[in-house]
Parts: structure tokens; C-alpha cells; sequence
């Protein structure tokens, strides 16, 4: 590893350590507004997934990395498309989305053991049919009492391109969807070890493959200074909602971004 790519790795390593000491000092009351909470709960996300992000580029797994990335990538999306609305209807429209996933999941899961009862123990908590159903009616409880609450005012959770299409025509800019074809989309192949994502993980000497052990040190910065500028996102969306850390603490970590052009950061 280079001096360049050790440096980037030192101003994300100050980054979170400041991140740190900022989350802290905030907490929130479970009545606060729900946009508010999706926002707190995606920024530990993007908090514990950029030190393990971290940790892979120091240990040169900048493909792993790169894996997490994305996962970063789709909550900034996804938090940026909550808080562009005023009211809490895309707060509770992602809620709702996730209580229908799991409701299908459950309904999935009675299925499998049903037929297969040895295996009914690997999820302690639907390890019976009985227990299947009543999560399954738990579920479908908050479906309905959340569509009679809000009824024609909801609005099916749209896939990820189109929340960052969404927030990119509400200001007027193109870069939520950028990042999510530069990132999101060029790195699945990582995510899903597709053919093309597993090259990277082989190198060729004279006629032979072998296995490689080191990712390419570009590779390396690229992740950094990507991770960088997404969890500075999050940290000044803190600051915005929250009051912590403040303008003036965020404006000395800012400086990287001038360098980075995110465009280009997978090419």
C-alpha cells in the first residue's frame, strides 16, 4: 500500500472517530417525529458498516469493502428520500413495506417447516406453526391499521433507483442516481458473485491462475474516499436535524470531497 492510500485510510479513520464522539453525545425520544428515527437508526447503520469498511481496506479486502459500500449507499438513498418529504407518509410507507416483506417471509417460512419439521428450530423465534401465525397476524395487524389510518394518502415504497430519481428531480440534480448505477449497480457483481464480479478475486502468472490475497491499491483509495463522503452525509444530516456536530466542527472534514469526484470513483 502507498502513501496516498494510507492517507485516505487516515482521514477516514478521523472521520469516524469524530462520528463517534458526536453520536455519543445525541439520543431521541421514541416519539419523535418517525423521519427523525429512520435517520438515527440509518446513520448506526452507516456508522458501524463504514468502521468495518475500514477495517477491510486496512487489511487490503478492499473487494469486501465494496460490498458494504452498496448496503451504505441504499440507506443514504432510501434516508435522503424519507426526509426530502415534510410529513412522515415515506417514513411510514417504508415501515409498511418492510411489515409486508415480512410478512411474506413468515408465511414462506410456515410453508418450509410445515413440510420440513426437522428444520423448524433454525429461527428460534417462528420455531412452531403456531407461533408462524401468530407473527404472521402481527403483521397484518399493522398493514391494516396503518391503511386505515392513512388510507389513499400512502403510496407503494418505490425500488431504489426511483427514490433516488425522486429526490434528484426535487433538486434539481442527477446524483443520487449517479451513485447508484457508479455504485450500487457496478459493484453487484461483487454482491452477488456474479462471473464477472469473481475475476477479481484471481490473478494469472504465465499459464496458471491463482487465488489473490491483496486487492489493487486503487481499489483501496477509491473505497476510502467513497465511505468518506457517504458518512460525512449522514454526519451532517445529524447536524441539520439534531444540532450535533455542528457546522463549523463538520467544515474542516469537508475538504476531501473537493478531491473526489464520485462520477468517476468505479470507472
Amino acid at each position: 500500500m502507498c502513501n496516498k492510500e494510507r492517507a485516505s485510510l487516515d482521514k477516514l479513520d478521523k472521520l469516524i472517530v469524530f462520528g463517534r464522539s458526536n453520536l455519543d453525545q445525541i439520543n431521541i425520544n421514541p416519539d419523535e417525529e418517525l423521519k427523525l428515527q429512520v435517520l438515527y437508526q440509518m446513520v448506526g447503520v452507516a456508522h458501524n458498516y463504514t468502521e468495518a469498511i475500514l477495517f477491510l481496506a486496512k487489511e487490503e479486502k478492499a473487494e469486501a469493502g465494496e460490498v458494504l459500500i452498496r448496503s451504505v449507499l441504499e440507506g443514504l438513498i432510501t434516508t435522503m428520500y424519507v426526509l426530502e418529504e415534510n410529513t412522515d407518509i415515506r417514513a411510514i410507507e417504508f415501515i409498511l413495506d418492510d411489515e409486508i416483506y415480512r410478512k411474506k417471509f413468515a408465511t414462506s417460512w410456515m410453508k418450509f417447516i410445515k413440510k420440513n419439521p426437522s428444520y423448524e428450530k433454525e429461527i428460534p423465534e417462528l420455531s412452531t406453526l403456531e407461533e408462524c401465525k401468530e407473527f404472521i397476524q402481527e403483521r397484518q395487524n399493522n398493514i391494516q391499521s396503518v391503511k386505515k389510518q392513512y388510507g389513499k394518502n400512502l403510496k407503494q415504497f418505490p425500488d431504489l433507483r426511483c427514490r433516488a430519481e425522486k429526490v434528484d428531480a426535487a433538486v434539481g440534480k442527477n446524483d443520487l442516481e449517479c451513485y447508484y448505477l457508479t455504485v450500487y449497480r457496478y459493484l453487484s457483481g461483487l454482491a452477488h458473485l456474479s462471473a464477472s464480479g469473481t475475476k477479481g478475486f484471481i490473478k494469472q502468472e504465465g499459464n496458471r491462475y491463482f487465488i489473490k490475497s491483496e486487492s489493487n491499491p486503487l481499489d483501496i483509495k477509491r473505497l476510502s474516499e467513497v465511505a468518506y463522503v457517504f458518512y460525512l452525509w449522514f454526519l451532517g444530516q445529524l447536524s441539520l436535524h439534531f444540532g450535533t456536530p455542528t457546522e463549523k466542527e463538520l467544515k474542516p472534514f469537508e475538504d476531501i470531497i473537493k478531491k473526489t469526484n464520485l462520477e468517476q470513483s468505479f470507472e
